[in-house]
């Protein structure tokens, strides 16, 4: 009896064993059919894709103004092979990052961690059922480096004819128009005022000394250094004085092709920037004065406005010819009022955008 038992219990062991090793190998064929056919998880290789998606870099928050910011980490820059990512303990020095707001820069001594690029999941079967989005994130492999994983935003299908003018991506002779969600995805940082250095004096911003890139024109009478908080703009002026206060960017970092993650250290010869927006909350709870945002493309000096009768303007004007012209206008049945209300005026793939709270208006301005 006994040795029956046995016989019977190294019978069940048997076969859990047995089992347990099929559930194992039917385990790692659907792991690996999964990942062939399905979905895949890719480690971002390099930073072509920041700031939307990040490979390995540098986590800086800028020692004088406090902004964060990311910082590329190049392989071949430090004579490492492109697959090498260093262990979190070892510290490198990186080509000295400036901070894409006040423009200081980091000292040639700072060593700093790294951290590992971001992970995606790829879905493999999408494009099975459906045609490529433009504007999508794609995953493919160059025929000619099979063993390397692109990742990019795709713009332009087979067939299509594409062009860069100005910055502007144009298809079959069109201008293609990023979706609100990408555009915002796209925007760099030129200058942020709530975030100020606290030793302005030393000469590292830019090459210099910092100073507030916003300025008073003349007879203006705007107080840019409120002591309760310096990032914060106040006027307070008699009713029907014009007060103008404009960013000059021979002060502060300018509208070149340039951002923090990559920046080209040949930066005097970077192309300039053409869309651009400005933002900011304006304090409305008194809505007895005008406010307004001014602009400028080549020769064309665009202007925003919201008056105290409630009508959005945006008007074009070109100081050769002094004509001014009326884009886009409508009335507004409650100006919107409060203390921090949102403010943009935007110039972007030939679309001015003003916007005042919840109200906007726009202008295509053609391809």
């Amino acid at each position: 009896m006994a040795k029956d038992r046995n016989a019977k219990r190294s019978t069940h062991v048997a076969d859990a064993v047995t089992n347990t090793f099929e559930w194992l190998i039917t385990a790692f064929i659907l792991a690996f059919v999964f990942r062939a056919f399905v979905m895949e998880a890719f480690r971002i290789p390099t930073g072509s894709m920041a700031d939307t998606l990040k490979g390995a870099n540098f986590r800086i928050r800028c020692v004088e103004c406090g902004y964060r910011y990311d910082y590329g980490f190049t392989q071949g820059f430090y004579g490492f092979p492109n697959e090498y990512m260093p262990p979190k303990d070892q510290y490198l020095r990186p080509d000295p990052p400036r901070c894409p707001s006040c423009g200081f820069y980091v000292s040639a001594d700072t060593k700093l961690p790294v951290a590992s690029g971001d992970r995606i999941l790829v879905l493999k079967t999408l494009y099975q059922f459906k045609e490529p989005d433009r504007w999508d994130v794609v995953v493919f492999k160059n025929p000619a480096e099979p063993r390397i994983n692109y990742i990019k935003r795709m713009i332009a299908r087979p067939g299509e004819t594409l062009q860069l003018f100005d910055g502007d991506v144009y298809i079959n002779n069109k201008i293609a128009r990023k979706p609100p969600k990408i555009q915002d995805e796209l925007w760099m940082p030129v200058y942020n005022n709530d975030y100020r250095p606290v030793k302005p004096e030393q000469p590292y911003f830019n090459g210099h000394t910092w100073r507030q890139p916003f300025e008073n024109t003349s007879g203006s009478a705007w107080n840019l250094a409120d002591e309760k908080d310096p990032s914060i703009f106040t006027l307070d002026t008699p009713k029907g004085s014009v007060s103008t206060v404009k960013y000059n960017p021979a002060v502060g970092n300018d509208f070149k092709a340039a951002y923090a993650y990559n920046e080209s250290r040949s930066f005097e010869f970077l192309p300039i920037v053409s869309d651009i927006k400005l933002s900011f909350n304006a304090d409305i709870s008194d809505a007895s004065g005008m406010l307004g945002i001014v602009m400028s493309k080549y020769d064309t000096t665009y202007k925003a406005n919201l008056d105290p009768n409630g009508t959005m303007q945006i008007t074009a004007s070109n100081p050769l010819s002094k004509d001014t012209t009326i884009l886009a206008s409508t009335k507004l049945d409650k100006i919107p009022s409060g203390k921090f209300v949102p403010v943009y005026f935007s110039n972007v793939d030939h679309i001015l955008t003003f916007k005042v709270g919840d109200n906007f208006i726009s202008k295509d301005l053609g391809t």
